[in-house]
């Protein structure tokens, strides 16, 4: 038993024990962070935290809470410059939370009910933040690009994305955050726009941006075609038909936004071939094509451009032209001679042709797109020599044909000293006629006389 004053002691003692207490309890709290657990733990949960490339993240932020929960019950632990941490906590189960720096490219991370017993390793990959770019691509008519693959590059990484257009143009692509440009597009189908190979001309730095940094962006794109129409015709100046036409040129650049530079390029030739007029008509980009460039092959010869040609928006036409060739000269010359009408002339065909030029002793009488032709200006009797030259679409002349001769015998035999003997007879007498007829250009064969004034009243 105690006596009294040694209980008074005992109690003072325990008082001043209380207060110390009081005053320590008071201490930890004041001192503790709000949302931080007052425990330091006892066990430690290490590791490494890294990106998808291997590196480690700096100052990654590691705590733990409840399941499910919120609030901070141990940590934050900061990992270094290697991405290593460490973090102590009590025996029991957690949420373990990693959250990346604010601008990092990279998202947080939760590592849901780990059992603690003893003190082990955890090591993480963050995963990059990813955004989305998508839109339409169309031809210069508004119609969409099907199966058009496009390729984009981060500007700083250097890492590619890729995206294919479906049946109505539209594409979409999930990337790392980041910025970005268009490097290429690529499209194989053979109809209707065929094959195009299209390149960045300028450094992925001087290209239009794409910036994905924060947030999705839309971006539309135009390829811009238009018809190159290109005619090709022989050294006759006829159109050709099947010929192939190319279209090859790395330094004629074109824009794929309206309002941007002329950045791009096509690695790849557009070509088409003659129908029966002569004429091609491949869909090219809407650029200026140098000389050596735009290129047909003509009876296995090459003709290209002599000079440059801009291609609009509402295309441009083009003529290859064979060196200009003589047709050869007509065949076949023939007319019916003697004769007393027009001489009506008649000769073969020459395909190459665009027309005839028909000759009278050496002078032009006339021209003609057909295979005969009428002499219906000649008056005079005579002998007349005929040659004919075919003319080419280029107005190029054929030598002359073989000559063919026509006599022409306009005027008719020639009546003289015409008689009646006796000059004069009563009814049911008879009377003999004589006459002197020449011909200069034929034989006489026959005769006949009339009376009154109708030749139509002849007696042979």
């Amino acid at each position: 038993m105690f006596g009294h004053n040694q209980v008074k002691t005992v109690l003072a003692r325990i008082a001043s024990v209380s207060l110390t207490l009081a005053i320590a309890s008071f201490s930890l709290v004041s001192l503790a962070p709000s949302g931080v657990a007052l425990a330091a733990g006892s066990l430690h949960i290490t590791g490494t935290v890294t990106n998808q490339s291997g590196g480690g993240v700096l100052n990654v932020s590691v705590t733990a809470t409840a399941p499910g929960g919120t609030t901070t019950l141990f940590g934050p632990s900061a990992t270094d410059s290697s991405g290593a941490y460490d973090l102590a906590v009590d025996p029991g189960t957690y949420d373990i939370h990693f959250d990346p720096p604010s601008g990092s490219g990279l998202n947080p991370i939760v590592d849901s009910n780990l059992a603690v017993s003893a003190s082990q390793t955890l090591n993480v990959q963050l995963t990059s933040l990813q955004h989305t770019l998508s839109g339409v691509v169309r031809d210069s008519s508004g119609d969409p690009m099907p199966s058009m693959q496009l390729t984009f590059q981060e500007t700083t990484t250097h890492a590619t994305v890729t995206a294919t257009t479906n049946t109505s143009g539209a594409y979409s692509v999930a990337a790392v955050a980041g910025v970005y440009a268009v490097i290429g597009a690529y499209a194989t189908n053979p109809d209707p726009l065929g094959y195009m190979n299209i390149h960045n001309q300028l450094s992925i730095s001087s290209m239009p941006h794409y910036d994905l940094t924060t947030s999705d962006a839309t971006q539309d794109f135009t390829v811009p075609l238009a018809p190159l129409n290109v005619t090709v015709k022989d050294g006759f100046g006829n159109p050709v038909s099947g010929a192939a036409v190319n279209v090859y040129s790395t330094s004629s650049t074109f824009s794929l936004v309206a309002g941007e530079g002329a950045y791009y390029y096509n690695t790849g030739s557009r070509g088409a071939t003659t129908n029966s007029q002569g004429v091609a008509a491949p869909l090219v980009f809407q650029s200026t094509y140098g000389s050596g460039t735009v290129c047909a092959v003509v009876s296995g010869n090459q003709i290209c451009n002599a000079s440059s040609i801009t291609v609009g928006s509402g295309g441009a036409s083009l003529l290859f032209q064979a060196a200009p060739q003589a047709p050869p000269a007509p065949t076949g010359l023939t007319a019916a001679t003697p004769t007393a009408s027009a001489p009506a002339l008649s000769w073969n065909a020459v395909s190459v042709a665009a027309s005839y030029n028909v000759y009278r002793d050496g002078q032009k009488i006339g021209n003609t797109t057909t295979t005969s032709f009428t002499d219906s200006a000649l008056v005079l009797s005579g002998s007349y020599t005929y040659t004919v030259t075919a003319v080419s679409a280029l107005n190029v002349e054929s030598s002359a044909s073989s000559p063919f001769v026509v006599v022409f015998n306009g005027q008719g035999p020639i009546v003289t000293n015409v008689q009646v003997t006796p000059n004069s007879i009563s009814l049911n007498q008879t009377a003999t006629l004589t006459a002197d007829v020449s011909d200069s250009f034929a034989t006489v064969t026959a005769a006949e006389y009339y009376e009154g004034t109708d030749p139509g009243e002849g007696n042979g």
